[in-house]
């Protein structure tokens, strides 16, 4: 964990946890990720935060949208292959 308090895809390696997964209840986006190519991606040290912000970054819901209409995306962690 990231001394901030922000869980890292390395603690999700650590956990044997190892498809983060992505939903948006407000859009219906969603998708799962292979761990492997997020760390490549972001590094083992990607705090999931700060992902998600990436992976939302072109979501139309998540800047100037009313409070009830934000993006609501999330992570969520599915069961292995």
């Amino acid at each position: 964990m990231a001394k901030d308090g922000a869980v890292t895809l390395a603690d999700l390696q650590a956990h044997g946890l190892p498809r983060p997964h992505v939903d948006c209840p407000a859009c219906g986006r969603m998708g799962a990720y292979d761990l492997a190519r997020a760390i490549e991606r972001w590094g083992a040290d990607g705090k999931l935060p700060d992902i998600l912000a990436d992976l939302t970054a072109d979501c139309p819901r998540s800047k100037g949208a009313a409070a009830f209409d934000r993006c609501g995306a999330r992570f969520s962690v599915l069961p292995g292959p």
